[in-house]
């Protein structure tokens, strides 16, 4: 059954964020997963970026139906029309060079045959959005003849987003049995669809791995890895008190370990795991890793001009501590920040934190006015 959808408003909080946007839609799908794992294949579906009336801006000044409201109809500006150039950027390269990084970090179950989705109904459609994972929106080849040679189906769009917000992403359907995402609906916004490659690559890279489950709403459908049993969320993530103020840490076994090695912390006690946001909107709260310990891993809720993104062990792990994924740690790049600063950065006040974290001079080394 599609679940209740509950949408923050998006209130970006940097120059570039996501809206932390964290619905889920749990159907069940025809087919289950009965290979044996291999690097995932994910299937982009863009024709939405071709054509998608009423909601992607085509020239200036037409009017568009927000996606996340749709109550209002708002006004294009020339920076929200997708361009021939935009477009052709965002899939030749952006979505590209995001499956490439997919492909060799993450393997899964494979599916055998075709991969087949529900036919899925308009609930998450009926209470003001409107999004490809709803029914009349959904291709029929998503529940007739289905994928081949596909483990996920991601949609693409090109819709407004306004203000700072580069993308968004959510989950659409999940596998039966598993429970593991099998389709996902991605978003991004042409006013700020840029030539920074990297930047643009990290953009899509986050908001897949939100439709991937690195999402506070998946964390009840993680499994042991191995088994069909679902860990329970009391065994995935925990509060716990410190700086006299409740933090929320991910717990399970792989977290801990690079937690661990990323601080240099191996006698870390019961308060050992991942940091998780506390700040922003409500769905960038518990999706992302904490900004203030893990900086500019790609995982955090913003993106920082001013510093390189990093792919760090971290998201790894909790991909394979969802039970869905195996994964190549080869591909994890060292996080610099609080790299081998010991037990106290991950939990104490930033005051007490080396002197090298903090600026001396604007645009220096990170810093910025």
């Amino acid at each position: 059954e599609a679940a209740a959808p509950s949408f923050p408003s998006a209130a970006p909080s940097s120059p570039v964020n996501d809206t932390g946007l964290d619905l889920r839609i749990t159907e069940t799908r025809r087919r289950r997963l009965v290979g044996s794992f291999g690097a995932i294949r994910i299937f982009i579906d863009t024709s939405r970026l071709f054509d998608d009336p009423g909601f992607m801006c085509v020239v200036a000044n037409q009017a568009y139906t927000n996606t996340l409201d749709t109550s209002q109809t708002l006004t294009c500006t020339e920076g929200d029309v997708m361009t021939a150039a935009k477009r052709t950027f965002l899939i030749d390269q952006v979505l590209a060079d995001a499956m490439a990084y997919f492909s060799r970090a993450l393997q899964v179950e494979s599916v055998v045959g075709n991969l087949v989705l529900a036919q899925a109904n308009d609930q998450a459609c009926s209470t003001g959005y409107d999004f490809m994972c709803c029914g009349k929106n959904q291709p029929s080849q998503a529940y007739t003849t289905g994928y081949a040679n596909t483990d996920f189906v991601l949609y693409v769009t090109g819709r407004p987003t306004g203000g700072s917000t580069i993308a968004w992403a959510l989950t659409c359907q999940q596998a039966s049995g598993s429970l593991r995402p099998v389709s996902g609906h991605a978003n991004f916004g042409p006013a700020l669809i840029n030539d920074n490659l990297q930047q643009q690559v990290a953009t899509a890279i986050h908001e897949i791995s939100h439709a991937l489950g690195f999402s506070s709403s998946a964390f009840s459908y993680f499994r042991v890895p191995g088994t069909t049993t679902a860990r329970g969320r009391s065994n995935v993530i925990k509060s716990f008190t410190e700086r006299s103020h409740t933090v929320y840490k991910i717990i399970t076994e792989e977290v801990v370990a690079k937690a661990k090695e990323q601080f240099d912390c191996p006698d870390w006690g019961l308060s050992a795991g991942g940091e998780v946001e506390d700040g922003g909107a409500s769905g960038t709260v518990g999706s992302h890793w904490e900004k203030r310990v893990y900086m500019n891993e790609f995982m955090t809720g913003t993106l920082n001009k001013h510093l390189p993104v990093v792919y760090s062990a971290m998201t790894l792990a909790l991909f394979k501590d969802s039970g869905w994924y195996e994964v190549d740690y080869s591909m994890a790049e060292k996080l610099a920040w609080g790299n081998g600063e010991g037990c106290g950065f991950a939990s104490d006040f930033c005051k007490n934190w080396a002197t090298s974290y903090f600026c001396e001079v604007a645009n220096r080394g990170g810093c910025f006015p």
